[in-house]
Formats: structure tokens, sequence, C-alpha cells
């Protein structure tokens, strides 16, 4: 009788916890009770920006902001990655 212990496992059998309504969407209820800022609801056309003489300014800025948020330490990687993102 192996299969009939298998099969009678929680009746769940090949149900993935995102599919199982007794776990529910624990990322989705996380996200609701965060508050983030009204900044960041403002949509931004970056492809318009680096064709403006502005977008130098703002490859210059970058970097000096997130050392200064570090304290100091120039972090090449994150600034590298922040630049990428923009682009």
């Amino acid at each position: 009788f192996p299969s009939a212990t298998m099969a009678g496992v929680g009746g769940f059998r090949g149900v993935s916890a995102d599919q199982d309504v007794r776990y529910g969407n624990k990322m989705k209820k996380a996200m609701a009770q965060l508050k983030f800022p009204k900044e960041l609801d403002e949509k931004c056309d970056v492809k318009a920006l680096r064709q403006k003489p502005g977008w130098i300014k703002i490859r210059e800025w970058v970097p000096k902001r997130i050392t200064e948020l570090l304290g100091g330490l120039e972090e090449e990687v994150l600034i590298g990655l922040v630049l990428n993102l923009l682009e």
C-alpha cells in the first residue's frame, strides 16, 4: 500500500506552497505594510534624461553621493551597479 500512503499526505500531493491556500501570499502582505515616500511614485523617463546635458552631472553626482552615504568608503562595485541600472 505505499502508493495509498503517499497519495494521502495531507490531500495536497503535488501542490506547491504558492497554490496552497493555507499559506497565503506573505510577500504581498509584507509589501502592503511597508510605507514608501511619495517621491517613489513619480515616473522618470531615464532615456530622455540621458539625452540632456544634466546626465553628465548625474554621472558625477552618483559616486559622490554613494561615497557620502557610505561614510567616505568609495565602493566602486556599487557605484558601477547604480550607474548601469540608470543607463
